[in-house]
């Protein structure tokens, strides 16, 4: 029911307007509340990514550490096989297996550990965010209509 106002137009047109105006603002508030809460959940993704990455290559980065000191021992070996070299007999021949053993584990655990390190950015976080993105047009487009 339209009450009639002093100069002759309905009350009612005023207050869909207000009515109108009120949504837009709740509207808007939901979009940026949807927004916050997005951001949130994309960052929460990326730090669980980010740490899952980081663990992958703490282990890849202990290979390579015990790849480096069996490299040392490598090292140590060829000293002392290279010593044993001078009196010739068994020893000259356990001195260079010991270091030809001591060789092949290192390479083994240097590319076990090379294996292991993954360095490429958060794959899910990027394309959740740009899900995300297309979201966020598709509801401005929508909302601009």
């Amino acid at each position: 029911m339209s009450l009639p106002r002093a100069d002759g137009s309905a009350a009612e047109t005023e207050h869909t307007g207000l009515r109108d105006a009120t949504s837009l603002v709740d509207l808007g508030r939901l979009l940026l509340d949807d927004a916050a809460k997005l951001v949130r959940q994309e960052i929460s993704l990326a730090k669980e990514e980010v740490m899952e990455l980081l663990l992958t290559n703490v282990k890849g980065l202990a290979f390579v550490l015990a790849a480096a000191v069996l490299a040392l021992v490598a090292f140590i070996m060829l000293q002392v096989a290279v010593l044993f070299t001078v009196p010739v007999g068994v020893r000259l021949y356990l001195a260079w297996s010991l270091f030809g053993f001591w060789l092949i584990a290192m390479l083994l655990l240097a590319l076990l550990g090379k294996r292991r390190f993954v360095l490429r950015p958060p794959e899910k976080t990027l394309e959740t965010i740009k899900g995300d993105i297309a979201w966020a047009k598709g509801q401005l487009h929508s909302n601009g209509k």
